[in-house]
Formats: structure tokens, sequence, C-alpha cells
């Protein structure tokens, strides 16, 4: 039985809520390369996650900036 912070997409664990899927714990943000990816541990099993990440721009919401060239 799959818990309920994770479901299945094409075989792969996804992570829902940022609980653990191995123990349903807490995960907290370590690091990111700002682009790709970022990494998660778990504060309770010490599992370790690289998640990717993907940017999105809302141009739609821009503010320009008066004088900062």
């Amino acid at each position: 039985m799959t818990p309920d912070n994770i479901y299945l997409k094409d075989a792969v664990k996804i992570i829902k809520d940022e609980q653990c899927p191995e123990c349903d714990h807490e995960i907290k943000f370590i690091d990111s390369d700002g682009v790709d990816w970022e990494t998660w541990a778990c504060t309770n099993c010490s599992a370790i996650y690289e998640v990717t990440i993907e940017i999105t721009r809302h141009w739609d919401t821009a503010v320009e900036l008066k004088g900062t060239t």
C-alpha cells in the first residue's frame, strides 16, 4: 500500500507535502544549484533526495525597475 504523502507515476516515487516516502516524517531543504535541482533530507531516517526543479517566469507580473542601468 502506498502512503498518503506519495503517489507512483511511471514507477517513480513522487514526494508530496515535503514528507519522506520511506518513514513519513518531515524532509528539510539542504541545497540547490538554483536552476535544475534541490537536495532534501529526512529529519528522521536521514534519507536524502535530489529533486529536479523548474523555474517559471511570470512576465505578466513584471515590474520595471527605474534607474538601475
